[in-house]
């Protein structure tokens, strides 16, 4: 009887050797897997300075956003003097947020999308729908509420 008992302890031994192999082996998978992955995003400057200061300023996105892991597919540049979403390049923006392909849009300031207060709000409200997060380069990831955004 006391032969059945070791080997029942040998038994025991081994499954719990293996359960820690299994283990650590887990432990190595995971720390070798990166927890977050890469965000796409689209890039917007709203700018009527020179062509040497866009691209200045692409640089300087293209840096900050890479430090936050968010890959920028396109830099859009808008040179109208116009604040309503009916533009041409703010329609291309709204074309990439829904193609369910990007996870952000970056800008220098939430303003460059448009400074009347309910044309930025139905941007951001549309934004929000299409899971789409408005960076910007100022304050971060969605910088503000839409429900208590002021002007500057």
């Amino acid at each position: 009887m006391h032969w059945k008992h070791l080997l029942l302890e040998e038994k025991m031994v081994t499954l719990s050797f293996l359960q820690q192999e299994k283990e650590i082996y887990m432990n190595k998978i995971i720390n070798f897997t990166p927890a977050q992955s890469e965000y796409r995003g689209i890039g917007f400057i709203n700018s009527h300075k020179s062509e040497n200061k866009i691209m200045i300023i692409a640089d300087e996105m293209i840096s900050k956003t890479k430090s936050e892991k968010l890959k920028l597919l396109e830099i859009i540049v808008d040179r109208s003097n116009r604040i309503d979403l009916d533009r041409t390049k703010i329609r291309r923006l709204q074309i990439w947020m829904k193609k369910d392909y990007i996870n952000a849009i970056v800008v220098r300031n939430i303003f460059e999308l448009s400074t009347d207060i309910n044309n930025l709000l139905q941007f951001m409200k549309q934004a929000e729908q299409l899971n789409v997060a408005i960076y910007s380069m100022e304050t971060g990831l969605n910088p503000v509420s839409y429900t208590h955004l002021t002007l500057p």
